[in-house]
């Protein structure tokens, strides 16, 4: 018997026994379930009943207990209450009744009674007046009594209505109370609107007497229903007041539920309300889901019919598969990316190299490396499928990101792009959980772009790019060449013309204070340029290392400083500007930044970051820019403080209000060691010296606290906010 005859008999068999041993189960399952999930669904609708019940009655005593109260403060009701004159105080309160039941046609009692209990004033019916308190008027005697305001059900001589008691104080003295009923369907019909039912009302059969009505109501067990319609006096004689029931009515189905409580001032129950809910459509399609289990079964075996024909065909594109796939990390592999290439569509290439992955496996073990590479496979894959590329592995620690298309986006893009995982790998956490020890890892990128791109070209570009320590770079034909004239000469028309167009603008990221509350704005260059019609935001990455080379850079700094003093003036938050050893030393931009002191009218908002570095040579000039900042007012922050290069003696000489401390120290405080030893002692340092630290690169919740818990003064970071171009609240 030939091995694809085979793999179809063994297909069937597998298939056939599946079919048997689950379908049956299956059903029983399915049909219990179904039934859960309609009890379950009913139980979220009560509920919700409860709750709209409760939220509805909550609003009603705020709105009508806030209308009484302005009525009782109208000029005159009191007054007319306290001399007992009725008619002026219905001339005074009948308007405003009126209105209310304008608005509420369910508005049914007004009614102004004296400390004794007895009716003064019936608004609603003017002529009845001077009864003697009902003993059971509970609401009525408690609220003389305690001479609070009281809310809740109570079965009054026209019907259950729900009550705001309102105690009167006239100058100190107590004059009475007034009491303000709605009917019950003034709520049942909001309630109807979000869950479509029809309801009627239920009394405890001891109340009955207390009705005027001399109707003859239905009872059961100490119930009567207050209600003469025929289909509830049907589900009234039929019902369990304990529990949900269903009835068959007129060819549908009802959920009757007693659960609805209408409750007195003292929270308990003084009536319900029945409620019954047509499910005969959800009753219908559950019926129809088990007669689609039934389907499903047959369905199932002639799917089977399927699998044989198509079995070796799935057999065989499984090979096919292996082939054209990377056995560790599932993604395609070197012969997948090979046959993507054929052809010549526009492309590009992004050949990412993980940088000295020989020391992991050295150190760890292959196995251990073999779980780094499948930890970054998955960031690979989900950074290439974000952006509408395909991820590949061709060797041991060798990535591919490829695009293939005749509409890519330029070059510029792709390079914000390269730098944007770049940073990425470097922020992304990689763990050996066994070892319980955090990797950190760090790529080189050769890209090949345009019509003719290969994988040698990306090669070609890589090593370049890790022989000149660059992140990344583009294969261009002379790559061996440090200077790319078309490039150089691109971004210098590119900066001059927006430096021309006041495209050199200034974006600002939050800085928070421990209480998670913005006090302060970094400000951070970038360049507007338009590509391919579209509004591109260059980082200063690309063109403020060569601002310098260009003599562009002062114009760009001192762009940035003039938008960082408007934005100064128009918010209330400091705002912290950049500054590099040679701004502070060339005296143009010192008289440029002091002129700009001299006419700011809040120069304590304005705080100078300044960053150390081995090029100063003097490095008295520093400390007199800075004394002199200090003496306008302005404060000094030291950037990337723990840094490499870092001079604890600096904090001494030049006396800053801040320390930013290093965000290389900050983003490894979870699990670095190192890192949380630095920022303690930075810590301790400023707060010995009266200094406030900033830490950047706040990228998490976790971060934030543990640098809170070593008495960081201030925050800074995605985890709060990203550069923004405005500073305003959106």
């Amino acid at each position: 018997m030939k091995i694809e005859q085979k793999i179809k008999y063994r297909t069937l068999l597998l298939s056939l026994t599946i079919i048997i041993l689950l379908s049956t189960p299956a059903f029983f399952y399915l049909n219990n379930f179904l039934d859960q999930q309609l009890a379950q669904q009913l139980d979220r609708r009560e509920e919700t009943l409860n709750t709209l019940l409760q939220r509805v009655l909550q609003q009603h005593n705020l709105q009508y207990e806030s209308r009484l109260k302005n009525i009782l403060d109208v000029y005159g009701v009191k007054e007319s209450f306290k001399e007992r004159d009725r008619t002026s105080l219905y001339h005074i309160v009948s308007p405003q009744l009126k209105q209310m039941q304008a608005e509420n046609p369910y508005i049914k009692i007004m009614s102004f009674r004296l400390p004794d209990g007895s009716t003064f004033l019936r608004v609603h019916k003017p002529e009845m007046f001077g009864d003697p308190i009902n003993p059971r008027r509970k609401i009525i005697v408690d609220t003389n009594t305690l001479r609070k305001v009281h809310y809740g059900f109570e079965v009054g001589k026209l019907k259950m209505t729900h009550r705001i008691v309102i105690p009167i104080f006239y100058k100190e003295e107590y004059l009475g109370l007034v009491e303000f009923g709605v009917e019950p369907a003034a709520f049942m019909e909001v309630i109807a609107e979000v869950v479509p039912m029809r309801y009627a009302l239920v009394i405890r059969k001891s109340m009955q007497d207390v009705l005027m009505s001399q109707r003859r109501m239905i009872q059961k067990e100490k119930y009567a229903l207050a209600e003469e319609d025929p289909f509830f006096i049907k589900l009234f004689k039929q019902m369990s007041f304990e529990k949900r029931y269903f009835a068959n009515i007129s060819g549908n189905t009802y959920s009757v539920n007693s659960q609805l409580l209408l409750k007195d001032h003292k929270g308990k129950k003084a009536a319900f309300i029945i409620t019954a809910e047509n499910i005969t459509t959800e009753i219908s399609d559950y019926n129809k889901l088990r007669i689609l289990l039934m389907l499903s079964v047959i369905i199932s075996i002639l799917f089977l019919l399927f699998i044989l024909n198509y079995s070796l065909n799935f057999y065989i594109s499984t090979i096919r598969k292996q082939l054209y796939t990377d056995e560790l990390t599932g993604l395609p592999n070197r012969d997948a990316l090979l046959q993507k290439l054929k052809g010549k569509a526009k492309s590009v290439i992004l050949l990412i190299d993980i940088n000295g992955f020989r020391n992991i496996n050295e150190l760890y073990g292959i196995s251990n490396g073999n779980v780094i590479l499948k930890q970054f496979s998955v960031f690979i894959q989900t950074m290439a499928t974000e952006n509408s590329m395909m991820p590949f592995r061709i060797s041991s620690d060798e990535f591919i990101m490829l695009k293939v298309s005749d509409e890519l986006e330029s070059e510029i893009y792709f390079s914000t792009f390269s730098n944007t995982i770049f940073e990425e790998v470097k922020e992304e956490k990689f763990y050996l959980h066994e070892l319980n020890i955090p990797i950190e890892l760090e790529v080189t990128i050769g890209v090949s772009y345009g019509f003719d791109t290969s994988l040698e070209k990306a090669d070609m570009a890589l090593k370049k790019a890790q022989e000149s320590q660059q992140p990344y770079l583009f294969y261009s034909s002379d790559i061996d060449s440090k200077k790319d004239t078309h490039k150089v000469i691109s971004i210098k028309k590119d900066l001059r013309y927006a430096l021309e167009q006041e495209n050199i603008v200034a974006y600002y990221q939050p800085i928070v204070n421990d209480a998670g509350e913005v006090i302060k704005y970094e400000t951070l260059v970038r360049m507007i340029k338009m590509i391919e019609g579209k509004k591109e935001v260059i980082s200063p990455y690309f063109f403020l290392e060569l601002s310098q080379k260009f003599n562009l850079y002062p114009a760009i700094s001192k762009t940035i400083i003039s938008q960082g003093f408007k934005k100064a003036e128009k918010i209330e938050q400091s705002i912290s500007i950049n500054l590099t050893p040679s701004d502070m030393m060339d005296k143009l931009m010192q008289s440029f930044i002091f002129e700009k002191l001299g006419r700011c009218r809040h120069p304590e908002k304005i705080i100078f970051e300044i960053t150390e570095n081995e090029n100063i040579s003097d490095y008295s000039f520093i400390i007199n820019f800075v004394e002199k900042v200090h003496d306008y007012g302005a404060k000094i922050a030291i950037d990337d403080f723990g840094s490499g290069y870092s001079n604890y003696s600096h904090v001494f000489i030049l006396k800053p209000d801040y320390l930013k401390i290093d965000g290389s120290l900050i983003k490894n405080l979870t699990d670095n060691k190192e890192s949380q030893i630095f920022v303690k002692t930075i810590v301790m340092l400023a707060q010995q010296l009266g200094v406030k630290t900033i830490a950047e690169y706040v990228h998490s919740e976790e971060v934030y606290n543990i640098a809170k818990s070593y008495g960081v003064d201030e925050f800074q970071g995605y985890y709060f906010g990203e550069p923004e171009s405005t500073t305003e609240p959106i």
